[in-house]
């Protein structure tokens, strides 16, 4: 409903979580815990990053918001990007300027 059926498989969608350093399986799995370091912000270029919903590039089978991919976060993909949100608040403020 809403529209909300057109996000997935635009592109992958970056996310903060960590996926760990081997990229054929994750380090850092399901139940998620906050706590357990998958959510450092600064941690090294060489540790692989969470994407997910798939791109339309993709087989129609694997888009999904719940799939889970990894990648690198130096990389440069054509099928990879992120989302901005901004609240309704924040965008009539720039329009008027304020």
């Amino acid at each position: 409903p809403y529209g909300v059926e057109e996000l997935n498989g635009n592109v992958w969608d970056w996310t903060r979580s960590l996926w760990g350093v081997d990229g054929r399986a994750p380090t850092f799995k399901y139940p998620y815990q906050a706590e357990d370091g998958q959510e450092q912000l600064s941690a090294e270029t060489d540790v692989l990053r969470v994407i997910r919903g798939s791109a339309f590039s993709t087989h129609d089978n694997f888009v999904r918001c719940a799939k889970r991919h990894m990648d690198n976060p130096d990389m440069m993909l054509y099928n990879v990007g992120f989302r901005m949100v901004l609240s309704a608040s924040t965008l009539v403020s720039v329009r008027s300027g304020r």
